[in-house]
């Protein structure tokens, strides 16, 4: 139930905690902000074409919490059998995922400005959510919300990367 705004502020002062207090869990080289488009699918997709984040392509409703067969958002790994060999938990369904990314048409050009933090536009959202249909939990999915949309079925995950890297 959060808007872009929000899941970048998080992220933002994520990023200022761990600095501030040198936690070394985040060293000051690396940087806290939400994922790209294309780092989240290539997370989900764990580097190859698979279909879901699972290690098969066969649709398994016991590894996502999609199509309202609970009817709300569930704890992060509720669902283990649908994680990515990676072990990265809820790719697909439980909420859909803000990215750092402009919704633009593919194919997918990073020098766009789509993935330009100040810009203003419709951003992009991944993974389906526990409302959505299932065919809307395949990691190529793509949907797409003004950054000050609500919704209890949106969220977000943050990454760390490298703080002069962007994106």
């Amino acid at each position: 139930g959060v808007c872009w705004f929000e899941a970048v502020a998080y992220a933002n002062w994520l990023n200022a905690r761990l600095s501030e207090h040198d936690s070394g869990v985040v060293p000051a080289s690396y940087a806290v902000r939400l994922p790209s488009e294309a780092e989240w699918e290539k997370a989900a997709r764990s580097g190859d074409a698979r279909r879901y984040p699972w290690d098969d392509d066969d649709w398994d409703e016991d590894k996502a919490n999609i199509e309202n067969r609970i009817g709300h958002v569930t704890a992060m790994g509720s669902y283990p059998k649908g994680a990515t060999p990676s072990g990265l938990s809820d790719m697909a369904g439980n909420v859909w995922e803000w990215t750092g990314t402009l919704y633009r048409k593919y194919p997918y050009k990073p020098e766009d400005g789509r993935n330009d933090a100040e810009a203003e536009g419709n951003r992009v959202l991944r993974g389906g959510s526990w409302v959505s249909y299932q065919p809307l939990a395949r990691c190529a999915v793509r949907g797409r919300n003004d950054p000050d949309g609500y919704g209890n079925y949106v969220g977000f995950r943050v990454v760390v990367s490298l703080a002069n890297s962007g994106f």
